[in-house]
């Protein structure tokens, strides 16, 4: 039978990509030209990822100051970037979470929110203590006394050293 032109032209594509490749690989100079090539893309995405955790990481020790000093605004607004930059870290989701709480600790909207993110944070980052501590705090803030229980025995499995952990478990 006939075969499409479409799969004539894909099957032509393909016999030109496995030639070039054929053609590269075989000669010497050519492969250390596409291998010098390969190792500066892997370098260059491999930096680029290292500047972002870093960038990242440099916004959460923003954010952590600025919590501290009580500016919770700025905290925000630094953790924010950070989880922008690297989404997945469960310490800088918690971080946001944890703030976003304390600028509006009896508000029932917020709260569902936070306790979202927290749930995410912890999914992420399951031996950041203060994340299992933090939730649990919400949790207990919004009525959930026995759910607030078991994120407080998390967070001490996690660091039997947390003091604040103790304390709500007494």
């Amino acid at each position: 039978g006939a075969v499409p032109a479409d799969a004539r032209a894909l099957a032509e594509q393909i016999q030109n990509q496995l030639s070039t490749a054929f053609e590269t690989l075989s000669d010497e100079r050519r492969r250390q030209e596409y291998v010098a090539r390969l190792d500066q893309g892997q370098k260059t995405a491999v930096s680029e990822d290292l500047s972002k955790l870093l960038g990242a990481e440099t916004r959460f020790r923003k954010g952590e100051s600025a919590f501290d000093a009580g500016r919770l605004d700025d905290a925000a607004r630094c953790f924010e970037e950070a989880v922008a930059l690297y989404p997945d870290e469960g310490e800088f989701l918690a971080a946001l979470a944890w703030t976003y709480h304390q600028r509006a600790p009896d508000d029932g909207v917020v709260q569902v929110d936070v306790i979202a993110r927290l749930q995410k944070a912890t999914e992420l980052a399951p031996r950041h203590d203060k994340g299992w501590l933090w939730l649990g705090k919400v949790l207990q803030r919004s009525g959930r006394p026995g759910e607030a229980l078991k994120q407080f025995e998390r967070a001490l499995h996690c660091n039997p050293d947390n003091r604040d952990a103790q304390t709500e478990l007494k």
